[in-house]
Formats: structure tokens, sequence, C-alpha cells
């Protein structure tokens, strides 16, 4: 009996279409990639870049999907919403197709003034004024933590310094992050107990009350400052409404919450890096830049609009191409060394934050809180490393994360 794609298990080989040259076709599950536990996520997904010479590939996977597998491919498809649509921008498809927030799912012209709403909420000046309370929050957390000489990253710090300066930004109860981060994680890294229909209706039915109390009783919070906009003169509809709100929970709520414990990893495991920064604190932001560059998260995808030809292949309508953002900046062509990293690096280049008109909005928000977390954390705790024998084990998926960081220093004496 064939099942429907919606009931395939998750990583389920389909068969191959007639139209794929047989020299293109790779098994690999972009959420669980091969040799993830013993190297590491990124390692794992840059063995697959190593693989072939060609720049996109094709797996029988999650519904069978195109990988784009050059950074200068991923930039392209990025930049050209006219054939890679962001209609669908989750693999696997059956399930993206039920991923609805707005403008995350639309092209130019449409998506544009959404855009322009978020930039004005969260762009580079907003996020300037916002730098004094981000950093009393990373300076509130770490004080907890310094003393006792341990801690488990992930989760002492990593899940709760972008959740409680997310949170005060929405003017949410910090009580209701738990709940909301499960909603999330579902999202970017499904393990099949949640389909994404209820992921949907869960973020829908918890920010519809927001939404209406913003609306009668606006505030100074990012919430309100997003919905009460026009969109080319119109008012918003509901479903607008749920989705730029539900969007700025995912966004505040996951990425910089994994991004920052792969940057901790890789400094625990590396005091001569560590030390520059220690030294030169002045360093930490054009470090901050390099530690995005070399340590991505994103995986998300983009559904082939029309047929078209790209590397030499045919891609049809209606196609899914993954676009990882974790295999821009590990591009040799685009940079020198790509795996080794080098705070003193010229010429960054990456894409870890996308590329065209979908270029994440946060970006600028997103370096301040890793530029803060390591200028606060290490004037508090500038040695540190990972306890002898501790697992530090990877998850990938649209968004990767460090599962557990277990990290260990000198506390200081009582006083």
């Amino acid at each position: 009996m064939m099942l429907e794609a919606s009931e395939r298990p998750r990583g389920e080989v389909v068969e191959v279409p007639p139209h794929i040259p047989s020299d293109r076709i790779v098994d690999f599950d972009i959420f669980a990639p091969p040799g993830i536990e013993e190297d590491g996520v990124h390692e794992a997904w840059v063995r697959l870049q190593k693989s072939t010479a060609h720049d996109v590939v094709w797996t029988p996977r999650n519904e069978g999907h195109w990988i784009a597998v050059r950074g200068r491919t991923i930039r392209a498809m990025y930049r050209d919403p006219a054939h890679f649509s962001s209609h669908v921008i989750w693999i696997p498809k059956s399930e993206g197709e039920n991923y609805g927030l707005v403008p995350t799912r639309l092209d130019p012209p449409e998506h544009t003034p959404f855009r322009q709403v978020l930039n004005k909420a969260i762009g580079i000046t907003a996020t300037k004024e916002m730098e004094p309370m981000v950093r009393a929050v990373a300076v509130r957390i770490i004080d907890g933590i310094a003393p006792r000489g341990n801690c488990n990253f992930t989760e002492d710090y990593a899940k709760q310094f972008p959740v409680q300066v997310f949170l005060e930004l929405l003017d949410l109860p910090v009580e209701d992050a738990a709940e909301v981060k499960e909603w999330v994680d579902q999202m970017t890294r499904p393990d099949g107990s949640m389909p994404m229909e209820e992921v949907m209706a869960n973020f829908f039915r918890y920010v519809d009350p927001v939404i209406d109390q913003r609306l009668v009783k606006p505030g100074d919070d990012l919430i309100s400052r997003v919905i009460h906009n026009d969109i080319d003169g119109r008012a918003m509809t509901r479903d607008e409404l749920r989705g730029l709100v539900s969007l700025l929970l995912v966004a505040g709520l996951d990425t910089v919450v994994n991004v920052l414990g792969f940057f901790m990893e890789f400094l625990a495991r590396n005091p001569v890096h560590r030390r520059q920064l220690v030294n030169d604190p002045r360093l930490i932001r054009k470090a901050v830049e390099e530690l995005f560059r070399r340590f991505p998260v994103v995986a998300e995808a983009r559904m082939v609009k029309v047929d078209t030809e790209i590397d030499g292949v045919k891609m049809k309508a209606g196609e899914m191409v993954c676009v990882p953002t974790l295999l821009g900046g590990t591009d040799d062509s685009l940079n020198a060394c790509p795996m080794s990293v080098d705070f003193n690096r010229k010429g960054i280049s990456h894409i870890t934050f996308g590329d065209g008109p979908h270029i994440c909005a946060g970006q600028h928000f997103a370096r301040l809180e890793a530029a803060i977390t390591l200028e606060e954390w290490l004037k508090r705790i500038p040695d540190f490393e990972i306890p002898m024998g501790s697992k530090v084990a990877h998850k990938s998926g649209i968004v990767c994360t460090v599962e557990s960081l277990p990290l260990t220093w000198p506390a200081p004496p009582p006083a």
C-alpha cells in the first residue's frame, strides 16, 4: 500500500523520479546527516559538500528533494524568488505546506510591505536602542551562574538569555517560555510527535488574545509596534497578524538560542582563541562575524516555481530544494581554509542570515545578542572547558542545535 506523503515516516526513502541523473543521487537525511554523532553537525554537512563536484544533488529522503551544496548556488537561489519560491520553505514538503507564517512564505512584491514593517521594528536603528536592556539580561544571568563553577550552557544560559530578552521585548510572561519553546522545537527539529498543523494551531491559539489586547491597548512592546501598521494602505488580516506575531516568537526563541551553543562549544575547546578575546575584548565584535560564518545553523528550503535548469540538471515546478546556510561560509571557493576559525580573517563571506528579499530581519539583533554574551561572559568566566568524558550532542534540522553543553571553570571563593 502506498502511503500519502504526510503519513510516511520522516527520512523514509522514496522512489527516484526518472529525470534525476544517477550521479546526483545522495543518501542524505537533513534531520540525521551521516556522521553527526561522531563528528558534529557542521562536519557532517560539509562532508556532503566535499563529496561532490556538483553544485546541486538530490536525496530520496524526506519525500525526495534537491540540496544546493555550493555557496554561490545557495546565494543565487535566495536571490531568485521568480524561480525558487518561499511559498514552501521547509522540508518535507507535505509539512512545509502547513507552515503559514507571514511574510516568510510570501514572494515579492507581496512580501515587501511586511518586510518593511519588520525592518522598522527590529532593524539596525531599533537594535541599538535595545542594547542596554539586552546587556542587563545577560549580566543578570551570568552573575547567577559564575559563582557555581559549572553549568549546562544550553539549559542555564542559551535557553534563558534570548528567551528572556525577547519575551521582555514582546511583553509576554516568562512563564510561557517553556510551552512556546516546545512548539518552536517541533517546528524546527520535529520528532514526529506533533504535526505541523497542531504546531500552527497552538501558536495561533496563543497569539490571538495577545493580538486582541494590543490592538485595543497598544504599548511600547515589539508586538504593538508590528501589528499597528498598514499594508499598502489597508489593515492587516487576522492571518497576517497571527503570522507576524508567531514569526517573532519563532525567531526570538530558537535561532540565537542554538547558535550560542556552537560558539561556546568552540571557545571551550579552543583556549588560544578564547584567550585572544579575553586579552582584547575589542576583537569580540569581529570575532562574532567569523563565528557566524563558521557555525551557521539553518537549513531551510525553497520550492521550484517554474521548470528551470541549473548546474546542468532540470528541476521541475513543485519540487523542493534545500538551501542550507550551513554550507555558505564553509565553501572553500568563498573562504580560504573555511573550517578554521580566524578572528583576523579578511573579507569574511557567508550567507548565515540568508540573502535576497528574505534575508533575516533580525540579523543585527542576533549579532548584538552574540557579542554581548561573549563580552559579559568572558569578563566573569575567562577560563572554562568541557569536563573530561562529557559528550556534547548535536541535532540537525531546519535549525541545528547543541543539545547539551556542560562547562566547568574555577569558581571564585565565597565572599
